[in-house]
């Protein structure tokens, strides 16, 4: 059997990935309904750049939100591999 730290459990059942994740997919839901509104309507001289400035923004959230989810999988997966290796170290 091999003890666990509570704060070793704490950092793998965090919540932050998931709240990247939530983010990313508004991001991209997002930048993607930009992208085609841009695109297929026509936007008077006024509205034009204010929709291409917000879809350029939610983009770059999207990058954004992309690699720290990317990140925080990594992370987790590094805490685990610890773990187990732990593990195997006192079995």
């Amino acid at each position: 059997m091999y003890n666990i730290n509570e704060h070793e459990l704490e950092n793998i059942a965090s919540g932050s990935s998931q709240i990247n994740v939530g983010f990313l997919g508004i991001a991209v839901g997002a930048f993607v309904a930009l992208l085609i509104t841009v695109v297929t309507v026509d936007l008077n001289d006024r509205m034009f750049p204010v929709f291409v400035a917000i879809t350029v923004l939610s983009g770059v959230a999207s990058v954004y939100f992309g690699l720290k989810t990317k990140g925080d999988l990594d992370e987790n997966s590094r805490r685990l591999a610890i773990i187990k290796e732990r593990r195997r170290r006192i079995s």
